[in-house]
């Protein structure tokens, strides 16, 4: 990993790239999540967004983005994350090159569906219109 002023530089693919503008547009904050274990790579885990329900209450109030620029789509992160996490997360979605599917409880969206994607709808905050 390279370093710049003793801060990781992180490199993105140029899908989550455009994945994170929309979010942006849409009004999310853009929140991520990293945990690297050398001792043991069973606890390794990256989950490119994390999108925060607009009304928090209990349970389920962060759904895991993933985002996959080529059509093997390994989910081991996601897995570990849905396992570690489940009383937290609302339904995973996952962004790539290939056709709508839902499998296992997550909802696989073509990249170009990013805009109607449900996280997008439903989870915006509401802006004042003053």
């Amino acid at each position: 990993m390279l370093k710049a002023a003793g801060h990781p530089l992180f490199f993105y693919s140029k899908a989550s790239t455009i994945v994170a503008q929309m979010l942006r547009t849409n009004g999310h904050k853009l929140y991520f999540y990293s945990r690297c274990d050398k001792e043991n790579r069973e606890n390794h885990m990256e989950i490119d967004f994390l999108i925060p329900k607009r009304t928090l209450n209990r349970k389920h109030n962060i759904c895991p983005v993933e985002v996959k620029s080529d059509r093997y789509t390994r989910l081991t992160s996601l897995r570990k994350y849905l396992d570690k996490y489940p009383e937290h997360l609302g339904t995973p979605f996952v962004l790539h090159d290939a056709p709508l599917k839902v499998e296992n409880g997550v909802v696989f969206l073509p990249l170009y569906m990013m805009p109607f994607c449900p996280v997008n709808r439903t989870m915006i905050p509401k802006r004042n219109l003053r």
